[in-house]
């Protein structure tokens, strides 16, 4: 029972950026589904005393945590000379409860675990991506405003989505209707027209057959047939169908200038070299680019990371990253890449490393599938 339980706390605390919207916009009650996941899971960890499960560390990885720690050294380090010490505090403590949690999996979860924890995570998330279109998609219901936030509810949900199917795609945890549950989350990216989490996790599917499953042929053939569709949609669209929202956003080009926009922002902040080196301290962005405290970052992981801490943070970072991705080189591991390469493809175009939960969560749970051995 305490395993269920576990899965579930964790797939709320995973989904929480989401969920702590509805029941507001509802009127139904104001709720943390953040704060209530990592207390559960802290709690029920602890109880499982970390020795339900044989815990297997290879030498690579001892080294893979050793950069992680390092890492979170020196953007700690970074919060003493920050400009905004409040959200500093924010970003540190976020993203200690993100390492914290996922080390907690790693520690008392093993395969099993991981394929409860997906199913709960793709079950919420499918019932999350059809509510979505009835408070904003094209056919929202009129009254009904979850946030004025609309954009931190869309890119939330997207994100969401994609990493379900990277779930889906690598652990297969739905058994005979996972081919119709990809489906699925491939038809509510479209519906919630998250363009940059659709591209991605179509990419990574790409990768995933021509890769793992060795069927470039056919990937190719594929993907050759689903972009002709959408050209066809596009040109016989009159602006009142479901995947309308889809469909601007994919012929916008607003997106790519704001992404042009957040770097010379970056440069504007970033004006001399021990400033590079070291950076302006944790969450000190916003301070420096408006001139008064608004909590904003770069919208790149690598630009955030000098940002705060300095191209010598940045340094440690990828050292981590080339060590960890060295590790998908193993037959064992390859055919899970898709898990932590969707969340890191967000952290390249938006959100900020220290906040993102899925981002730590997803660099953990493929070497639980992978290696974890049960007593």
């Amino acid at each position: 029972m305490l395993k269920y339980i576990l899965a579930l706390s964790l797939s709320l605390y995973a989904l929480s950026p989401v969920l702590n919207y509805y029941p507001s916009a509802l009127g139904l009650f104001d709720f943390n589904f953040s704060l209530f996941g990592l207390i559960v899971i802290v709690i029920l960890s602890i109880k499982c005393k970390c020795n339900r499960y044989r815990v297997y560390i290879k030498n690579e990885q001892y080294y893979i945590l050793l950069m992680m720690f390092l890492f979170f050294i020196s953007v700690f380090v970074s919060l003493f000379y920050s400009k905004f010490i409040e959200y500093g505090i924010i970003k540190l403590l976020s993203l200690s409860v993100n390492i914290l949690i996922a080390g907690l999996i790693f520690i008392v979860f093993n395969r099993s675990d991981v394929i409860l924890f997906s199913r709960f995570y793709v079950v919420l998330i499918v019932f999350l991506g059809f509510l979505y279109p009835l408070f904003y998609g094209v056919n929202a219901i009129d009254g009904i405003s979850i946030n004025k936030d609309n954009v931190a509810v869309y890119l939330s949900t997207g994100q969401a989505l994609a990493f379900a199917g990277a779930l889906l795609i690598s652990f297969n945890v739905l058994g005979k209707i996972n081919g119709s549950a990809i489906l699925l989350i491939y038809f509510l990216l479209i519906l919630s027209g998250a363009r940059g989490p659709l591209l991605f996790l179509f990419l990574s599917h790409f990768l995933y057959f021509a890769l793992v499953k060795k069927k470039l042929f056919s990937s190719i053939v594929v993907s050759a047939l689903v972009v002709f569709i959408v050209m066809i949609v596009v040109q016989v669209d009159n602006g009142d169908t479901m995947i309308s929202r889809t469909i601007l956003r994919f012929s916008s080009l607003s997106s790519g200038g704001a992404r042009g926009e957040y770097f010379d922002n970056f440069l504007n902040v970033i004006t001399g070299f021990n400033q590079f080196i070291f950076g302006t301290g944790l969450g000190s962005f916003g301070v420096l680019l408006h001139s008064v405290e608004i909590k904003d970052y770069p919208h790149n992981i690598f630009l955030d990371v000098i940002s705060d801490a300095g191209f010598l943070s940045l340094s440690i970072f990828f050292v981590f990253l080339f060590l960890y991705s060295k590790m998908y080189i193993s037959p064992i591991l390859r055919g899970y890449f898709m898990v932590p390469l969707i969340p890191f493809l967000e952290v390249l175009k938006s959100s900020t490393y220290a906040e993102y939960k899925l981002l730590w969560l997803s660099l953990f749970l493929p070497f639980i599938f992978a290696y974890r051995t049960e007593k």
